[in-house]
């Protein structure tokens, strides 16, 4: 069939289907900046291309996938939005299927893949109820600290919570609430002060000793 006119759209190879108006090619917006759909209800169409703004209430596309998304880009045909599976929302970047809106969850589709943020562009404030790590390691604690991933705190054992300093675990807080540190020496009591480091307690085999200066009292 030829091609017919109507005002501001352009269809090709249109056909009547049963009360319907049905595009076999692309559905065009060619015109203006700013379209209405109102007067097209029910129109079913297998492409739609838009130099300006299309408006209507409901816009139904086809599942799609990664490699090619259900509403995607003109410039950009392989990211957008697509659907997995029944109430899920997929996001595809060049073709991958990264991300998942699923249920009450956003997810990543590769486990330990993916970052939120930058070193260089980091989110300011987040706010949310519960966090949730990995257990962590002395020289990869879970919380530990932009430029100094070495140092912080994790978690080996069940119901303890460990620090590290330099990738060594320095101080650990047992199911019992107990906080266990070093064994420490004269010259490096495990507990001390800011202000004077050789200064404090340390333990030797079963017994606990004070230093000062260094120097075993």
């Amino acid at each position: 069939m030829a091609e017919r006119i109507f005002p501001e759209y352009r269809l090709q190879n249109a056909i009547p289907d049963h009360g319907q108006l049905r595009g076999l090619g692309d559905f065009t917006v060619d015109h203006g900046t700013e379209h209405d759909a109102h007067d097209h209800v029910g129109a079913t169409f297998t492409g739609l291309t838009a130099s300006g703004t299309v408006s209507g209430d409901v816009f139904r596309a086809g599942d799609g996938s990664a490699g090619a998304p259900s509403y995607t880009f003109e410039n950009d045909l392989d990211t957008g939005f697509f659907r997995p599976a029944d109430g899920d929302i997929g996001i595809a970047l060049n073709g991958v299927h990264e991300y998942r809106f699923y249920g009450e969850a956003f997810r990543p589709e590769v486990d330990n893949a993916n970052d939120l943020g930058t070193s260089s562009l980091k989110w300011r404030i987040l706010y949310v109820n519960e966090i949730f790590a990995d257990s962590g390691a002395a020289t990869d604690p879970s919380y530990n600290f932009d430029g100094d991933s070495d140092t912080g705190m994790y978690s080996r054992l069940a119901d303890h919570i460990m620090f590290s300093t330099g990738g060594t675990e320095r101080m650990m807080i047992d199911s019992s609430g107990r906080i266990r540190g070093e064994d420490g020496s004269a010259t490096a009591p495990t507990f001390s002060f800011i202000s004077d480091i050789d200064t404090g307690l340390f333990k030797r085999l079963t017994a606990v000793h004070w230093t000062a200066g260094g120097t075993e009292g």
